[in-house]
């Protein structure tokens, strides 16, 4: 995030100005840009991970639907 442009231009900004509102700027800027990083990641990360993805590398032993759900419980608590 802090290789942003927009990020880092602030944070020059910040150390320069030394003020409280320049320091809140970057701050603000620094948070806003975080999230938009993590959200990225997130969305890589949804568009390769399945619960079919799980199951078929073991991660998972099988997928209950719903409407089976019930039995599965019943039976594997048996």
């Amino acid at each position: 995030a802090l290789a942003d442009p927009r990020v880092a231009q602030l944070e020059r900004e910040a150390r320069t100005r030394s003020t409280g509102a320049a320091r809140e700027r970057f701050e603000r800027a620094l948070q806003e840009m975080l999230l938009e990083k993590q959200a990225e990641v997130a969305a890589e990360f949804d568009a390769i991970h399945s619960v079919e993805r799980a199951r078929d590398v073991g991660s998972l032993s099988e997928i209950v639907s719903p409407e089976q759900m019930r039995a599965f419980l019943v039976r594997e608590l048996r």
